[in-house]
């Protein structure tokens, strides 16, 4: 199913985690592309944090930055294993979290969503922060829903989410429920994303409001009022109605 990520989590993700790590600066985060898991540097900010595990992040960043517009078939099998080599100097932690979201990435757009499960279950589970956390949990949504497993997705997004993933949320199980044909349920879904979506994100709001509109039906049309009736309390016949127009040069 089609999966729409917004650039606005990644940067509530960043602030929530600048705000618990001030001491370093986040270099990358993950937003859509295509409609799917993919990610784009923030140019802007640079690496000031040291360390071997900085280092080998500082690779990978790279690598994502030469090859932001597509990667060759080579140029994924070096990104990938640079977001591996992430993972085993730094297990646990931002750098590993970010670089495991990559791989489950990557993973989806193989089709390979067993292995994108896997990336998206160990941070949601052991990420560093619970910005990261949610934010896995969110992409897990959608790759359950992606499945099959539509049931286990509606659980996981009808959870209390932070005022930073609330709008995302909503709007995921909306577009589970719309795959379900659960129209009723979807609306109201995508109206609670509408309502926790700031004023300030008209693109976005435009998007969620045809969404809604997508999940009409004839029953929600206007219902037709009844043919009009002559003075005598019978039914009108349009045809005699015209005719009679036409001979009053109406």
């Amino acid at each position: 199913m089609a999966a729409h990520l917004t650039e606005e989590e990644q940067i509530e993700a960043l602030k929530r985690w600048w705000k618990d790590y001030g001491t370093v600066v986040l270099i990358a985060a993950v937003v859509g592309l295509g409609g799917f898991f993919a990610w784009n540097l923030y140019k802007s900010h640079q690496v000031k944090s040291s360390g071997e595990s900085a280092s080998v992040y500082e690779k990978l960043a790279s690598a994502m930055t030469e090859f932001d517009d597509g990667a060759s078939e080579e140029q994924t099998a070096k990104i990938k294993q640079l977001a591996n080599d992430v993972i085993a100097h730094s297990s646990s932690g931002l750098y590993a979290d970010f670089a495991a979201l990559y791989l489950a990435k990557l993973a989806v757009q193989q089709q390979d969503y067993a292995a994108a499960r896997t990336h998206l279950e160990k941070v949601s589970g052991q990420g560093a922060n619970e910005s990261v956390k949610e934010l896995a949990r969110l992409r897990l949504a959608r790759v359950l829903a992606a499945t099959g497993e539509t049931e286990q997705a509606l659980n996981m997004l009808s959870v209390k989410a932070s005022t930073a993933y609330a709008a995302a949320y909503a709007e995921a199980k909306g577009d589970v429920l719309l795959s379900l044909q659960r129209l009723v349920e979807a609306r109201t879904s995508y109206e609670a994303a509408l309502q926790a979506m700031g004023t300030n994100q008209p693109m976005r709001r435009n998007l969620v409001q045809l969404k809604i509109d997508n999940t009409r039906t004839s029953s929600d049309e206007p219902a037709i009022l009844p043919a009009p009736v002559n003075p005598h309390g019978n039914l009108s016949n349009p045809h005699a109605t015209g005719a009679a127009a036409a001979a009053e040069g109406v």
